[in-house]
């Protein structure tokens, strides 16, 4: 598990093969951005297909759970508040 212990800590970007997870744990808003490909992303009972050039904001004091359905690209970074699927 990843942790990110500052809200303000800077951007993490990875690539991810197909099938393969990344779960990062946070106190703060986390913004998932799908860079390139195709993510499934799950935190507290909420799961959103993101896929290249799409963002979502994830409040849930759970985990954040990545999958990547494809190969793919995503940034993380703290987010001040929720908002909806960026397309």
């Amino acid at each position: 598990m990843f942790l990110l212990p500052d809200p303000a800590f800077a951007p993490e970007t990875r690539v991810l093969r197909a099938r393969e997870l990344w779960t990062v744990a946070t106190r703060e808003p986390l913004l998932v951005e799908c860079r390139r490909g195709t993510l499934w992303v799950t935190a507290g009972g909420e799961d959103v297909v993101l896929e290249g050039d799409q963002s979502r904001v994830f409040s849930s004091p759970h985990p954040v759970v990545v999958e990547a359905l494809s190969d793919a690209e995503l940034t993380l970074r703290a987010a001040r508040s929720r908002s909806p699927l960026k397309r």
